[in-house]
């Protein structure tokens, strides 16, 4: 797994999260890019090349594993974001997400 954060490590608010039955890694970029329907969406987005895409690099699961351990997991069974989330929905927490997720990158 890859995580990405959208705009770049430093800035965004959001992650995204790539998975895959086979392992990921940073290496396969340039071929990715090559491909001109990948391309294309990724221009949608001003990501244009590897290094564009590496900014947006945060993690893989070697250090995401670690950071989330013990964490809730969502399921359907107990709802845990749908639950917590308008509770949590107008605490400052911006800043500090945005710390971890750097943290992270490090």
């Amino acid at each position: 797994m890859l995580v990405f954060r959208v705009g770049g490590v430093a800035k965004g608010k959001d992650l995204i999260l790539v998975g895959s039955k086979s392992p990921l890694n940073l290496d396969m970029i340039p071929r990715r890019i090559a491909d001109p329907r990948t391309a294309a969406e990724l221009a949608r987005v001003n990501l244009q090349t590897e290094a564009d895409v590496r900014s947006w690099y945060v993690c893989d699961e070697t250090r995401l594993g670690p950071a989330v351990n013990g964490a809730k997991i969502n399921t359907d069974d107990n709802m845990h974001i749908e639950t917590t989330v308008p509770r949590e929905a107008f605490r400052p927490l911006m800043q500090s997400n945005g710390s971890w997720v750097q943290a992270l990158a490090q």
